[in-house]
């Protein structure tokens, strides 16, 4: 399914002129939140992805792994 929805995007730019604009598109995988990961726990590692998402203004963000609380807290960030 992934594939397919990346080739329909993929051929939607292909078939639209877009000379002037270009799509910027992150793929992230977030990893569920876990309290049990330690170091790799979701508060310890948020700030960094909302930083990066900051900077990157994606058109497009792709994510795998995430869950509701993770998206909400990332909602804060979209453009």
């Amino acid at each position: 399914m992934k594939k397919v929805l990346l080739l329909f995007i993929i051929a939607l730019c292909c078939c639209c002129n877009i000379e002037t604009k270009q799509i910027k598109m992150v793929s992230l995988n977030i990893r569920c939140e876990n309290k049990s990961d330690g170091i790799n726990n979701w508060n310890n590692r948020k700030t960094n992805l909302a930083v990066f998402l900051k900077n990157e203004t994606p058109d497009i963000i792709c994510m795998q792994e995430v869950v509701i609380s993770q998206l909400r807290f990332m909602g804060h960030f979209a453009g």
